[in-house]
C-alpha cells in the first residue's frame, strides 16, 4: 500500500517578538501539509546542524504550523515524521546571520540546497558568507572593506583612510558614526571620540575567526533600532564535531617596490614597508553533539614610511630676517620695523618672545632646494594582538547556551612629519597610542513552547586608550 507523504512549507524567520536582545541566529518555521494540501497537526519535526550534530525538535500546532527558534549560521537538515505517512526529509538548508527567508517544498526526500527567497521581510541588506570572507582579496585583511559590495555604501572620508581609522562606512549618506557593529548578537561599537582607538568597533575580529556577517542598510527589523545608518552584524565561529584549525602568515614588504612619484620628485627615499600579519585558529568538540569550543589569535607588525611635506620657514625667517614688510603690533601706528643693509626686515632679538624662541629654534630648515618645503618619510608602526575563545553548550534541545571572550591590544606609533618635538600636539593623528579592548558576551537561548522562546544575551565590555603628543622616533 502506498502511504501518504508530507510536505512541508518552510520559512526561515528572526524571532523578534520574543527577544530580549538583538540576535544574530534565524528562526525555521513553517506550516505541515499533506499531498492534497490539507494541514496536519501533531507532526514531529527535527531540525539538525549537519557539522555539530546538535538538535532541535517541536511538533505542528492545530493549524500545521511550527517554529524552532534560536538557530545559528550554519547548514542544516530538517526532517518530519508522523505515523502513517512518510517521513520528509530535506537536506542542506543554508541559514545565515539574521536572515529572514522562505522555501517551498512538496517532495519526500530533498538533498540539494534550494535557493531562499526573502519574501517575509522588507529589510534590505547583504549576507557576506565565510567562503567570500577568505577568499575575496582583502588589503590589510579588513572584513569591513567587504561591505563595499552592498548598494549605498561607501569608504570613509580620505581624512579618516590617512589614520588607516578602522570600521568606517558612509551608508546612504549617513555619517560614519551612524553606524551600528553587533558581534555574536551584542553591542561593538567603541564609542570612540576624536578618532581614539582608531576602529568605530571594541572588537574587529580576525578574518579567519568569522562565520560571516551581515550589512543592513535599510528598513531593517526595531530592535536594531537608534541607527539612521547600517547594521553590521557579525558572528564568530563555533567548534563541530571534528577538530578543524589553520595557521596562516601574510607578508609584505617593500623588495620589489619601486620609489613613488611624491617621494622621487622630492628627492625622498624610497618609503619603508613591512608587514607582517600572522595567526591560527582551532575548533572541535569537548563533549559531542553537545558541547565545542573555538579559539583563535592574530598577531600583526607593520612598519610603513608614509611621504610627508611641511611648509617650514627659511633660516634667514627663522633668524628674524624678512624680505617683505613686517610691522611691530604692538608700537602706536603699527610702523614697520627697520631694514638692514640688505633690505631685509628685522624682528631685533630682544622682542622675540621667550617661549616663541624656543619654538622656532625647533622647526627644521627647508630640504627640497628652492623651495620653502621639509619633505620627510616617517615610519608608521603598528603591534597589535588578539585573540578569541567561545564555547557553545547545548543542555537539551530547548536550552543552548555560549560564552565568548574577545581582547585586542594595538601599540600604535604615527611619527609627525617633523623631526623631534616640532610637529607640536596640535593634531591627533600623529604621537604614540596605546589601546586595550576586551569583550565578555553570554548567550542564553529558551525554547518553552512550539510556538516560540526567549533568547536573552548579556556583555561587558572595557576598552582604554592613551595617545602622546606628535613626535619623531
Amino acid at each position: 500500500m502506498t502511504r501518504p507523504t508530507l510536505g512541508v512549507v518552510v520559512a526561515v524567520l528572526l524571532l523578534a517578538g520574543s527577544a530580549a536582545a538583538q540576535t544574530s541566529t534565524a528562526t525555521l518555521t513553517g506550516t505541515v501539509r499533506d499531498s492534497s494540501g490539507a494541514v496536519l497537526p501533531g507532526v514531529s519535526l527535527v531540525v539538525t546542524d549537519t557539522l555539530r550534530g546538535t538538535s532541535q525538535s517541536t511538533m505542528s500546532n492545530d493549524t500545521g504550523n511550527y517554529t524552532i527558534p534560536a538557530l545559528n549560521p550554519g547548514t542544516y537538515s530538517l526532517a518530519a515524521e508522523l505515523t502513517g505517512f512518510k517521513k520528509f526529509l530535506q537536506e542542506g538548508i543554508v541559514l545565515q546571520v539574521n536572515q529572514v527567508a522562505r522555501i517551498d517544498t512538496e517532495t519526500v526526500s530533498v538533498t540539494a540546497a534550494t535557493p531562499l527567497l526573502e519574501t517575509d521581510t522588507s529589510s534590505r541588506g547583504s549576507v557576506i558568507d565565510q567562503r567570500k570572507i577568505v577568499e575575496l582579496p582583502l588589503n590589510g585583511r579588513d572584513y569591513n572593506q567587504l561591505a563595499l559590495l552592498s548598494p549605498g555604501v561607501l569608504p570613509g572620508t580620505p581624512r579618516l583612510a590617512s589614520v588607516n581609522f578602522k570600521g568606517v562606512l558612509n551608508v546612504n549618506g549617513n555619517r560614519t558614526f551612524n553606524n551600528v557593529f553587533l558581534l555574536d548578537g551584542v553591542d561593538n561599537i567603541s564609542y570612540s571620540n576624536s578618532f581614539r582607538g582608531e576602529n568605530v568597533q571594541l572588537v574587529q575580529p580576525s578574518v579567519d575567526a568569522l562565520q560571516e556577517f551581515k550589512i543592513q542598510t535599510n528598513a531593517y527589523s526595531a530592535e536594531f533600532g537608534r541607527s539612521s545608518g547600517a547594521v553590521v552584524n557579525a558572528t564568530i565561529k563555533s567548534g563541530t564535531n571534528a577538530v578543524h584549525g589553520s595557521l596562516y602568515e601574510f607578508l609584505r614588504n617593500d623588495v620589489l617596490d619601486a620609489n613613488n612619484f611624491f617621494s622621487n620628485a622630492l628627492g625622498a627615499p624610497k618609503p619603508v614597508r613591512k608587514r607582517n600579519q600572522f595567526g591560527a585558529t582551532a575548533g572541535g568538540p569537548i563533549v559531542h553533539n553537545k558541547t565545542f569550543w573555538f579559539a583563535d589569535y592574530e598577531g600583526l607588525r607593520d612598519r610603513e614610511g608614509v611621504p610627508r611635506t611641511r611648509l617650514v620657514p627659511t633660516a634667514a625667517e627663522k633668524a628674524g630676517l624678512f624680505s617683505t614688510a613686517v610691522v611691530d603690533p604692538f608700537a602706536a601706528g603699527r610702523p614697520e620695523f627697520s631694514r638692514n643693509a640688505a633690505g631685509q626686515w628685522v624682528i631685533p632679538s630682544n622682542r622675540w618672545d621667550a617661549v616663541g624662541a624656543k619654538i622656532v629654534g625647533l622647526i627644521p630648515d627647508p630640504n627640497v632646494a628652492g623651495t620653502t618645503i621639509f619633505a620627510s618619510t616617517p615610519i608608521t608602526s603598528i603591534r597589535q594582538d588578539q585573540f578569541d575563545a567561545k564555547v557553545d553548550h547545548q543542555f537539551r534541545q530547548n536550552l543552548n547556551l555560549f560564552g565568548r571572550y574577545s581582547f585586542v591590544d594595538t601599540n600604535t606609533f604615527r611619527p609627525g612629519p617633523l623631526p623631534g618635538l616640532a610637529e607640536g600636539s596640535f593634531n591627533d593623528a600623529f604621537g604614540a597610542s596605546l589601546n586595550r579592548s576586551q569583550g565578555l558576551a553570554l548567550g542564553l537561548t529558551w525554547t518553552f513552547s512550539p510556538a516560540g522562546g526567549a533568547a536573552t544575551t548579556s556583555r561587558s565590555r572595557r576598552t582604554s586608550a592613551s595617545t602622546e603628543p606628535a613626535r619623531s622616533a
